[in-house]
């Protein structure tokens, strides 16, 4: 039996459609994130132009966009600690790079709070990376298969009155992924899931908001943890209550405007009520069921600089106390 020409075209754009979403769904950073979400609290992503920046960027002011390098402030004098122009080559081997984040501590004295932190460095598959050229030692152990190289650097990750040296390992997974963390088991776990060929994304499917929030070039999505946490000021958690799910954050920055959404349960209205009585941001105004947000712009000037550093602040990258 012939199939008529307009069943057979739709069945072909069917298949296609499926094909294409396929395809966009087992791309590297998405592979990356479905991988740091299934271990980490706080996820932030950021194109590899907007980590290597240095002074303004798209137009913003130096203020504002010094705080999109506080998810990655690590990473930078980790990779310097290993050579004068290892940051530079790195990065610029790179598309994006992302940070998952948990655990989060107070430093001792002032500082950036403390957590548990591992990067993946998305590579760019046309230029080649060999991460052995920065390293004179032997490799310390290895993950999935992968060598792992570990180093000391100063980089007051633990405040500005503790002089302990960080603790740093890396590993290089194909020309896909470069990994660096400050936790061996973490940095393992992650080379075990990123080197694997059945790749499950079910995480990503399961967040809401996933589809828009990860279109951007700069975003962060933190998933609210209820228990186990040492000191909810240092982590940013002091207004949130327990029907509060999850933070997200993007910079649209055609708009030049922040975009901060919350979600909680339909019947709990106590985070939002806690973060607006705060007053370190503009008030979250409801957008739906368990929905509210704030879109603020980056005007350049101090106050919008504040605003940022609140932002940040709430996903667990502030400085403390």
């Amino acid at each position: 039996m012939r199939i008529p020409w307009y069943k057979l075209f739709i069945l072909i754009v069917l298949m296609l459609m499926i094909c294409g979403r396929s395809l966009a769904d087992t791309n590297p950073e998405s592979i990356a994130a479905a991988a740091l979400f299934d271990r980490f609290e706080t996820v932030f992503y950021a194109k590899q132009d907007i980590v290597s920046a240095s002074g303004t960027y798209k137009g913003l002011s130096e203020l504002e966009s010094s705080t999109f390098h506080y998810p990655f402030a690590l990473l930078p004098g980790a990779l310097n600690s290993l050579g004068k122009q290892a940051a530079d080559e790195i990065l610029e081997s790179s598309e994006a790079v992302l940070v998952g984040a948990k655990d989060f501590r107070a430093p001792v004295g002032l500082g950036q709070v403390r957590a548990q932190i591992c990067y993946v460095v998305i590579l760019k598959r046309e230029r080649a990376l060999e991460l052995r050229k920065y390293f004179t030692k032997a490799p310390s152990a290895s993950a999935a298969g992968s060598r792992v190289w570990q180093w000391s650097a100063k980089l007051a990750e633990f405040g500005r009155d503790d002089p302990r040296l960080s603790s740093l390992y890396a590993t290089q997974i194909a020309q896909a992924y470069l990994l660096i963390s400050n936790n061996l088991r973490e940095l393992q776990t992650l080379a075990s899931r990123l080197s694997s060929s059945d790749q499950d994304l079910q995480t990503l499917a399961k967040l809401r908001d996933w589809e828009s929030i990860s279109q951007h070039q700069l975003w962060g999505y933190r998933r609210y943890r209820h228990t186990g946490i040492v000191n909810p000021v240092a982590a940013g958690t002091s207004e949130v209550t327990h029907g509060a799910e999850a933070l997200m954050f993007f910079v649209d920055f055609e708009k030049k405007v922040v975009v901060l959404r919350l979600l909680s349960s339909v019947t709990d209205e106590g985070t939002p009520a806690k973060m607006n009585a705060t007053a370190t941001l503009p008030r979250f105004k409801p957008r739906g069921p368990g929905v509210w947000e704030i879109v603020a712009p980056l005007s350049g000037d101090e106050d919008s600089f504040e605003r940022m550093f609140a932002v940040m602040y709430l996903f667990g990258f502030g400085i403390y106390p």
